[in-house]
């Protein structure tokens, strides 16, 4: 099979060719064709497109998007690597220690200041 971007421009193509001489494709048409071409491995897209129907331009981005993550699952270089010059997680603020009545050891009454 043509790489999936060809299949799909490919469709396009020939519902524009068609539309050209007055027998336009209605797009759920061009859905249900789109669906009907597509390989096994996309058997579980392809039934959600085909019960959806939904725009062609989400079509094509929901098969795109498929297309990558099965292209991830098998090169696992393809993975995002994180970068490691960053801590994976930022470390806790430092806490305020507390005194006996929870008032913070640093905050000290000024003569004068109220109660």
């Amino acid at each position: 099979m043509p790489s999936l971007h060809d299949y799909c421009q490919k469709l396009r193509e020939i519902a524009s060719q068609l539309e050209d001489v007055d027998q336009p494709v209605s797009e759920s048409h061009l859905i249900i064709q789109l669906v009907s071409g597509l390989p096994p491995e996309y058997d579980v897209v392809a039934a959600q497109l085909h019960k959806d129907l939904p725009p062609w331009e989400d079509a094509v981005d929901l098969l795109d998007a498929e297309e990558r993550r099965q292209r991830a699952r098998q090169e696992p270089t393809a993975a995002v690597i994180p970068d490691s010059s960053k801590p994976a997680v930022e470390p806790p603020a430092p806490r305020r220690e507390k005194d006996s009545r929870g008032t913070n050891r640093n905050t000290r009454r000024r003569p004068g200041s109220g109660s």
